[in-house]
């Protein structure tokens, strides 16, 4: 009987403490809260001063897309794209397949896998 007691004024004191910390200012006060430093912009270099960077750098302003971008390699001409047809094709008829293996590899090879076969079921039963 003294436990039930108990436990319900127990339950009824933390009722009414809860609800004297209902306000969001009990629970984190403002100085508590710590405001995120900001970075200081990144300076635009000036043209003389413009260094070669590899990667992206941050100009400060939003990226015109309508511009071309400069290619990495000129154009090939038809001579030059001939040539490196012709040595291309050189090259593939270069890697022709052999005949073939001869009829003692093929049984060669019949019979090893027969034999590893039956080698690795005895492995797999042990």
């Amino acid at each position: 009987m003294h436990f039930a007691r108990r436990s319900a004024w127990a339950i009824i004191l933390m009722a009414l403490a809860a609800c004297k910390t209902a306000s969001l200012q009990d629970v984190a006060p403002t100085a508590a809260v710590v405001e995120p430093k900001s970075e200081p912009p990144v300076p635009t270099p000036k043209p003389d001063e413009a260094e070669t960077v590899d990667g992206p750098t941050n100009t400060g302003a939003f990226p015109n897309l309508n511009v071309r971008p400069d290619a990495a390699a000129g154009q090939l001409s038809e001579e030059e794209k001939a040539a490196e047809i012709a040595r291309l094709n050189a090259a593939r008829a270069g890697q022709g397949s052999s005949a073939g293996a001869s009829p003692a590899e093929i049984a060669r090879l019949k019979k090893l896998a027969v034999s590893h076969g039956d080698k690795a079921l005895e492995e797999i039963e042990k």
